[in-house]
């Protein structure tokens, strides 16, 4: 299979072989997880505003679609669920037309088994 992002391939192979999605793990490039890290750490101690600081230089990455997709996938990686799909709708609220936010509501929905709500994202 010919993919230009590993992670997707690995998503792609999952569900056509109807494994669970949740045993695929995240694997950052170092200078992301330079990055990453530090809003992690500083997330999981309740300071949200200190984890977007530490994700501003993400905005103009060229690996890196949506910050704001990258602040629900942390909340996501904490196992605080509910916060990271509230944080993916306030963003989609603010701009309804981001692509990298249909696509992480797609996925969740598939992680979700919700096939057709995946599918309709």
């Amino acid at each position: 299979m010919l993919c230009s992002h590993s992670g997707r391939c690995e998503v792609v192979s999952q569900i056509e072989a109807g494994e669970s999605l949740a045993a695929i793990p995240d694997k950052p490039d170092s200078d992301l997880d330079e990055v990453l890290q530090p809003a992690k750490q500083s997330l999981a101690a309740g300071d949200v505003a200190a984890a977007l600081d530490h994700l501003k230089p993400l905005a103009s990455h060229p690996d890196v679609s949506d910050v704001d997709v990258v602040m629900a996938d942390l909340f996501f990686a904490l196992g605080r669920q509910q916060e990271g799909i509230q944080w993916l709708e306030r963003a989609s609220a603010t701009d309804a037309k981001r692509m990298a936010i249909y696509l992480s509501f797609c996925e969740i929905a598939v992680r979700q088994q919700r096939w057709f709500a995946g599918w309709f994202h």
